[in-house]
């Protein structure tokens, strides 16, 4: 397996690279993993539509965490005490995007 957090933070030749071997990679047992926040502007647009078109890409989008998610992180972060109008205020606020919903 071949792990890329932030695929839209990459250099355009570790891009130009990752396009390379994503074409190599048809029968062997290999997993290349990007993440990519679709919201983000990247480095080279090009690129990352190349390696997100590709026909051997996957794409999976996770939706927003439920409320009842947002309140199990709540008391996760804050132990007992997290009050579930605070929860749900949190969930509101952030659409429950796991990301933002942390920071709350």
């Amino acid at each position: 397996m071949i792990a890329v957090d932030d695929l839209q933070w990459c250099d355009p030749s570790s891009l130009r690279f990752l396009g390379f071997l994503v074409r190599r990679l048809d029968g062997l047992p290999i997993l290349l993993a990007a993440t990519m926040r679709s919201a983000e502007p990247g480095t080279d647009a090009a690129l990352l539509s190349e390696l997100a078109h590709d026909p051997f890409t996957e794409t999976i989008e996770p939706g927003p965490v439920s409320e009842d998610a947002a309140r199990e992180m709540a008391a996760a972060l804050l132990g007992p005490q997290a009050d579930a109008r605070f929860a749900s205020a949190c969930h509101e606020a952030t659409g429950g995007n796991p990301l933002l919903l942390k920071s709350c």
